[in-house]
């Protein structure tokens, strides 16, 4: 029986689900493959060259692009002991001055240990192995030697009491009564009596009295009287209302307001400065943050060097450790930062801190009296198990919580406050705490170690339902995506995201989706295999370009890649596809008659010469021939009449999947014997590709388009045909392991659409 089966599309990337159960538009291998609904699968875009950043790096480096605005974008390197930072515009390396010294970052990890988040000219710094720490300096304590008392009522025949260690001095007064001053100057004067030479007895302001011991000693002082007690007040030890203290008092003397009645505030303490009564702090406690532990900022300053330097974190400027402890955080790793409505937020342990409102620094409450809308907000992750929180990530308008095993967000009412603040667990799903989730629109993607492999589940809020749900989008590709990533990038000008590995660090794992209402047409993984030898450190989106940081073993490479759609170099109508793509004008000697060009960089293998839109007759021909020493290229003949680009070249291959043949449920008929006879694939504006058929156990054939055919009247000589239509060639073999390849390892573009085969079919039985 002859039979024919359609491939409507290929834009689904690889599947490792047995052949017999994949979509017909998956596939068995895409590598340097771009799928898109719109084109179906490309050859990807060229990496561009840039600059090279820095000699050979001999160490782990944890790097990471900031991002300032279109004029500035830097690279800064941190490793043990060291911090860089790189202009990627000028390609200049910033002076990096460090007034603290460099003891902060110290790892053997870097990778790992440590982060960086940048709001405005502001990089926090985080190294996940220093635990947070107080300053070992207290506030001074109160001399002992001194006390005080205060007169605030002198009614008539009523009898008052000043006790000093021991000692009292009485004073009654009669019908007449008498002024505070008065009363006040009486005690003092029978205080100094009976206490002796060893005693100074002072009276200030209206009713103040303070009794100094001459020696050094400690002063007990207590105070009654026959008025309820309300007449005099012993204030060294505390008051029960801020109006028993004096008008005035030696500076930076602290008094605790203990339980004001009169509004329901907590207790506090104040002292007389510059005038007038403030809240402070209580005596003999650590108010400062060890600056040398908490989280460094690098600063770009306004003459375009930087700083890295400890931070000006603020510390507690009221209270105690009681009515307004120290953040949940000393004492712990700080394990991530970021930025929610205003406030600066750090993930310790399992508790989810935010600094007061508008003041990035400020982790104290401003007042020890009352909680108020704009203090800091400082509260543990519910639930029955231990959940560290590794990373926060903003997220439909809500802060998502990343544990190992739990996620969970912070919401809120219209403002963020410590009342409104609220953090509820939302999936239970293991997630890798070495990569930081990202967000493309609506969706959500964070990493799963599964032993050599990673998983990526893509977190999303079901609004039929309310609820929250994080599918796992390598279900069909479970031993696909390596180990050991450390870095996701993503854009949302793509819908794409992109996985480093330390595991294959010249390679890029890809994720393409795309939603039409509520169905997901495009679900496809695919890779990016760049030169042996690279690793690949860094990586980020901004727009539609991907900028790469490449350590090779010559030094520190920045690269490029345009995801932009359609794009041609100028004079030609397609883009050249050569990696570290650089665009040279060469120079020509007569005496030898060659051309040279002199490379940026020293390439390490091959590299290919295409020449640009101003060689009339020769627009995107590649030069064979050419020979490369050291970093300078070379070819017979005089090219130096205009641009040529020169770069490394690279493979595409695209696999297809084991074809069957299917009922009419769309189901395989595995029993049945397929012998393919041919096929044919769609493609558009293509100028390159081959096709190599390998069936089991036989020899490679291979067919060759070049985008003309002899006898072409659309052929046009001196030009590089870019063309679309359709390609037929022969497979005269099984279906059953037959290999069947899209490969092109040229510089033109090629892109295919669909696919179509033809077979002879014998049905060995018919199911019931």
């Amino acid at each position: 029986m002859l039979i024919n089966k359609s491939i409507p599309s290929l834009f689904n990337g690889v599947s490792q689900q047995p052949a017999s159960m994949r979509h017909t538009s998956q596939c068995e291998v895409a590598d340097n493959i771009y799928p898109t609904v719109a084109i179906g699968f490309s050859k990807r875009t060229n990496t561009e060259y840039r600059a090279k950043l820095r000699d050979t790096l001999d160490r782990e480096v944890f790097s990471k692009l900031i991002n300032r605005d279109t004029s500035e974008r830097y690279e800064v390197f941190i490793a043990d002991g060291m911090i860089e930072v790189y202009d990627l515009i000028t390609f200049e390396k910033k002076t990096v001055n460090t007034p603290d010294g460099l003891g902060y970052l110290t790892s053997e990890n870097p990778k790992i240990d440590f982060n960086m988040t940048t709001i405005a000219d502001h990089s926090f710094v985080l190294n996940r192995t220093v635990k947070a720490g107080m300053a070992e300096g207290k506030k001074p304590a109160n001399p002992v030697n001194i006390g005080f008392a205060n007169v605030i009522a002198s009614p008539a025949s009523h009898a008052f009491h000043i006790t000093v260690n021991g000692t009292t001095a009485t004073v009654s007064l009669g019908a007449g009564g008498a002024t505070i001053s008065g009363l006040a100057d009486s005690l003092r004067s029978e205080l100094s009596t009976k206490l002796g030479g060893g005693y100074s007895v002072t009276r200030f302001t209206s009713g103040g009295i303070m009794v100094e011991k001459v020696d050094g000693g400690e002063v007990e002082i207590t105070a009654s009287d026959t008025y309820g007690n309300e007449g005099v007040k012993a204030i060294s030890n505390g008051v029960s209302r801020f109006s028993y203290l004096p008008a005035t008092l030696i500076p930076d003397y602290v008094i605790e307001v203990i339980g004001d009645p009169d509004n329901s505030e907590s207790d506090y303490y104040v002292e007389y400065k510059d005038g007038r009564w403030i809240e402070t702090t209580a005596s003999d406690i650590s108010n400062e943050f060890d600056l040398s532990t908490m989280p460094h900022v690098l600063i770009r300053e306004a003459d375009g060097t930087f700083t890295f330097k400890q931070a000006e974190w603020a510390g507690r400027t009221t209270g105690d450790e009681d009515s307004n402890p120290n953040p949940s955080f000393i004492g712990a790793s700080i394990n991530d930062i970021y930025l929610i409505r205003n406030r600066l937020g750090l993930l310790a342990d399992e508790n989810v801190v935010l600094s007061r409102a508008n003041e990035f620094y400020s982790f104290y409450g401003e007042s020890a009296r009352t909680v108020i809308d704009s203090d800091p907000i400082d509260a543990p992750a519910p639930g029955n198990k231990v959940s560290i929180l590794k990373y926060a990530v903003s997220f439909n308008k809500v802060l998502l919580l990343f544990s190992d095993q739990t996620q969970f967000q912070l919401t809120a009412g219209e403002t963020l406050t410590p009342k409104t603040a609220r953090i509820d667990p939302t999936t239970s799903f293991e997630s890798s705490p070495l990569v930081r989730p990202v967000s493309i629109g609506m969706e959500l993607f964070f990493t799963v170690a599964r032993g050599g492999y990673s998983g990526v589940r893509e977190y999303y809020v079901d609004n039929t339902t309310v609820s929250n749900d994080a599918i796992d989008i390598t279900a069909h590709v479970d031993s696909y995506v390596p180990g050991d990533i450390f870095k996701l990038a993503s854009s949302s000008n793509e819908d794409l995201l992109v996985a480093a590995s330390a595991r294959e660090p010249n390679v890029l794992y890809a994720y393409k989706f795309y939603w039409s209402k509520d169905e997901k047409l495009q679900s496809a993984w695919f890779r990016f295999i760049f030169e042996e030898g690279v690793e690949i450190l860094d990586m980020d989106f901004i727009a539609n370009n991907l900028y790469l940081i490449i350590k090779r073993a010559d030094g520190v490479y920045l690269e490029t890649m345009n995801f932009q759609p359609s794009l041609e170099d100028r004079g030609l109508s397609f883009r050249v596809l050569l990696d570290r793509r650089v665009t040279l004008t060469g120079s020509y000697d007569p005496a030898t008659k060659l051309t040279t060009w002199e490379l940026p960089y020293t390439p390490t293998g091959p590299v290919s010469v295409v020449l640009g839109g101003s060689f009339e007759g020769q627009r995107g021909f590649q030069l064979f021939g050419t020979t490369v020493e050291g970093n300078k290229v070379t070819a017979k003949g005089d090219y130096s009449g205009g641009e040529a680009f020169i770069g490394v070249p690279y493979t595409m291959r695209y696999e297809f999947s084991e074809q069957y043949a299917e009922d009419g449920q769309k189901n395989a008929l595995l029993s049945a014997t397929v012998k393919l006879r041919r096929m044919l694939v769609n493609y558009s504006d293509s100028g390159y590709f081959r096709i190599n058929v390998t069936p089991w156990a036989r020899q490679t054939y291979t067919y060759v388009f070049t985008g003309t055919a002899l006898g072409d009247a659309s052929a046009v000589i001196g030009t590089v045909p870019i063309v679309s239509g359709s390609y037929r060639f022969p497979i005269k073999s099984s279906n059953l392991r037959t290999r069947i390849e899209i490969i092109n390892d040229s510089h033109l573009p090629s892109h295919f659409q669909s696919a179509e085969w033809e077979a002879e079919m014998v049905v060995k039985s018919q199911r019931g």
